[in-house]
């Protein structure tokens, strides 16, 4: 019916076209939510910034939904610089900066330079003063919209099971819905507040009535990310890590989480406005929080290889070296899962852009997200990973299902993800250091049926 009503008003309105595109998109319907905010931007008869802005951020929001990352980042940006409620508009900044990420062909300078003009949102806010004297227990606080089922508490979750109780005082900073997890990470703690009602400067206020002497930020750029508080300096030391795979761009934050694989001997200590916190061996301490099923490879005359991983990673740069392994393997086969291929249109996008690389469809399978994902981990010999924004925890996962995983390492700290996994689980064999030694190491793995085997 309200579909019917929007019909009868004047089709050249943007606030009508935003408001049908913002029907389609709910209905999963991504092509005519293209359609229509395309024809609502080219339009633009409308003086109000904030329809604008909903129109760009919509858009964004179906780009990368459909793996194409370089439009979603240009309308994120796009919708910051419209968007006249500043929590709107560091919402989708940090949209921007996240997607940049998928990017291939962009520089580190670059991409750092847009993560640095994150910190001119905040030139007018005042900090806390702070001196570093801790009396008694150590307080460390954790913040962070994850605190529940997600990936990064797999990554995060040692941190409030194995800490010292008679040096360290725990307090964790939730966001949002709370679930079993939550439940359990509040059992093991000192103290638990969910901040979902406050606003930023009421978090920061907490934050430093409550005496944090380290605040932890989980979550850098990603959705629903709390990085708002933290430039109010509510601790006198701040760090960032786990969460995100590059620079917040705060000057308030004093360091950022890495090890000497991710960090890349020196080079990326530039590109952060942090100072880089280096494990000598590693940062990841990954904890299964489900259990897995049980390994049970399906004996095939194909070589399956596979991804799981977002789609949104999957770069045409990659594609092309997947497309090289296929035809040099006989009997090959490629699977891809991502939720976008439950979507008929998001099927019908990508596979004309795999027919526009080269590839042969018959060899290629499209699988959309389930619940029992794991277990199809049994129907792949090896996993491909996604390039310059490689795999975490889709990583981790592979590897306790048996599946062997080959990474390309690149030089951004977020593009060593895999190299650093691998190299401290010794799969030195699984890392390659250049496009020609990934294909090279997919190939020689695929042909050595001795080595599949186990």
């Amino acid at each position: 019916a309200y579909g019917a009503y929007l019909k009868e008003l004047d089709p050249t309105d943007m606030s009508v076209l935003f408001l049908n595109a913002r029907i389609c998109y709910m209905s999963g319907d991504f092509e005519s939510t293209v359609d229509n905010l395309t024809k609502a931007l080219s339009y633009k008869k409308t003086e109000n910034n904030q329809v604008l802005s909903l129109s760009y951020n919509l858009l964004g929001n179906t780009y990368k939904l459909l793996g194409d990352a370089r439009e979603s980042s240009k309308a994120y940006l796009a919708a910051s610089k419209y968007s006249i409620d500043l929590t709107d508009k560091l919402i989708d900044y940090s949209n921007y900066l996240f997607n940049l990420n998928y990017l291939a062909d962009i520089s580190l300078d670059e991409i750092s330079a847009e993560h640095l003009k994150y910190n001119d949102f905040f030139q007018n806010i005042k900090p806390y003063k702070h001196e570093f004297k801790p009396k008694g227990k150590i307080r460390v606080g954790y913040i962070s919209p994850d605190l529940r089922e997600h990936v990064v508490l797999n990554f995060s979750y040692a941190f409030f099971n194995n800490y010292d109780k008679s040096v360290f005082e725990v307090y964790c900073y939730a966001y949002g819905q709370e679930d079993d997890y939550s439940l359990d990470i509040k059992n093991k703690i000192d103290n638990w507040r969910n901040l979902t009602e406050d606003s930023y400067i009421e978090i920061a206020e907490l934050i430093y009535q409550d005496n944090i002497d380290i605040l932890v930020d989980l979550a850098g750029h990603t959705k629903n990310n709390l990085l708002p508080v933290l430039a109010y300096k509510p601790a006198p030391i701040q760090i960032s890590g786990i969460g995100y795979f590059n620079t917040t761009g705060l000057k308030s934050i004093d360091y950022y989480l890495s090890d000497i694989y991710c960090e890349n001997e020196g080079l990326n200590d530039k590109y952060f406005s942090e100072k880089m916190l280096i494990l000598p061996e590693t940062h990841w301490c990954y904890s299964p929080l489900k259990e897995f099923p049980d390994i049970n490879k399906k004996n095939d005359e194909y070589v399956v290889f596979g991804s799981f991983n977002n789609f949104t990673k999957t770069s045409d740069e990659i594609l092309l070296l997947w497309k090289e392994i296929l035809q040099r393997v006989d009997k090959s086969k490629l699977v891809l899962k991502s939720n976008i291929f439950s979507n008929d249109y998001g099927v019908k996008k990508i596979s004309n852009r795999l027919i526009n690389l080269g590839f042969d469809l018959e060899r290629v399978e499209l699988r959309p997200e389930s619940r029992n994902y794991l277990e199809e981990y049994n129907d792949i010999n090896i996993a491909l990973d996604t390039y310059p924004y490689v795999g975490g925890g889709t990583t981790c996962e592979a590897l306790y299902m048996g599946t062997p995983v080959i990474t390309l390492v690149g030089d951004r700290h977020g593009s060593r993800f895999g190299y650093s996994i691998l190299k401290n689980i010794g799969l030195d064999y699984c890392i390659a250091f250049s496009r020609e030694e990934y294909v090279e190491k997919a190939v020689a793995f695929a042909q050595d049926k001795g080595r599949l085997k186990y």
